[in-house]
């Protein structure tokens, strides 16, 4: 799955949402995004651009819609089989989720054209970690005020 609808089915888990309403509104977000784009771009702007639409309509299918579909459809014929073997589904979907994020990330590290050096990533985490820290705080302050 790509790193948007990966992380809204996580984000949706954690706090007990509808995974399945999670994941359509990303893909159907993501194949509305690649038309509505350059639209938006061309009316507000007067700018226009080429986008690859088929190219990323065939990796948005690869990736999320034809791995659905099989899995409810194996859902469907093997039901019962499924119910029976007890496996933990929810430590199973969540460590794959998090293999596709990693596989992601890595990916991008590995195709990128600009040299990261080791100092620029720890200054990102460091970045990263004090946003984090000052938001939690701000909406802790926020919630107690």
């Amino acid at each position: 799955m790509p790193p948007p609808v990966s992380s809204a089915v996580i984000l949706t888990k954690s706090v007990g949402g509808n995974e399945a309403a999670a994941v359509f509104n990303s893909v159907f977000g993501s194949f509305l995004g690649i038309v509505v784009t350059p639209i938006l771009l061309l009316v507000l702007i007067g700018t226009s651009t080429s986008v690859p639409f088929f190219s990323i309509f065939s990796k948005l299918s690869t990736t999320v819609v034809i791995p659905l579909c099989i899995g409810q459809v194996v859902r469907n014929y093997y039901k019962d089989l499924l119910s029976s073997l007890s496996l933990p589904h929810g430590t199973i979907s969540s460590s794959i989720l998090l293999l596709i994020i990693y596989t992601t990330f890595c990916d991008s590290f590995k195709a990128s054209t600009q040299s990261l050096g080791f100092n620029a990533v720890l200054v990102m985490i460091f970045i990263v970690c004090v946003m984090q820290c000052s938001f939690l705080l701000l909406a802790y302050a926020m919630a107690n005020a």
